[in-house]
């Protein structure tokens, strides 16, 4: 049974690449958006109430915290890894 375990909060793409950017530390990128492609959902949210009502947990981390959690994740388990190494 899958379960989703979320914010329960809608987010944009435009909301999250900035966050992303600034605690990478590549604050200063330069993104542009192409207005000529076809567009999805303007918003995302994704339905945790499963999970509530199954285990009564809700969110800890707010959405800055949470990316700031994963890219310091990212960097430590990947710090000594090679693409090779990570081959199936």
């Amino acid at each position: 049974m899958p379960i989703n375990i979320a914010s329960g909060i809608p987010v944009t793409i435009r909301e999250v690449l900035p966050v992303i950017l600034k605690i990478a530390g590549h604050h200063e990128a330069q993104v542009k958006f192409d207005s000529t492609k076809p567009t999805m959902i303007p918003k995302r949210m994704i339905d945790i109430s499963k999970m509530q009502q199954l285990t009564n947990w809700s969110p800890e981390n707010s959405l800055t915290d949470g990316i700031a959690k994963t890219i310091e994740w990212y960097k430590e388990f990947f710090q000594d890894k090679t693409p090779e190494s990570l081959a199936l």
